[in-house]
């Protein structure tokens, strides 16, 4: 979620380069990786409305080693510094593990 315009081309970066960092999580890789962009929102950060910031929940099939999830959510935090301009001090990023999951037509 972020107040800022996300060109389709940008979208498009970020999701390859995510295809590629998400392989610090053991078994994940860009085949099992899907994003959902909402650009342009109404945010509120710090007491005031702003497109200059920018949050991402990623949801973890199971659970992953701590240090995986830490390569994980610096890597994703540099990513989006670079690609957005966002400062990394305005990027939050949660990691939900889930234990129970349901993917191609079958409960994981």
């Amino acid at each position: 979620h972020t107040g800022a315009s996300l060109p389709a081309a940008l979208r498009q970066t970020i999701a390859k380069d995510l295809g590629e960092i998400v392989t610090v999580i053991p078994g994940k890789n860009a085949g099992n990786l899907m994003l959902a962009f909402q650009d342009g929102v109404d945010m509120v950060f710090a007491g005031s409305k702003t497109d200059k910031c920018l949050y991402m929940d990623i949801k973890l099939h199971g659970a992953a080693a701590h240090e995986a999830k830490t390569k994980l959510v610096e890597s994703t935090c540099a990513m989006l510094v670079n690609h957005t301009g966002i400062a990394q001090e305005n990027i939050y990023i949660t990691v939900q593990e889930f234990p129970n999951w349901g993917a191609l037509g079958k409960y994981l």
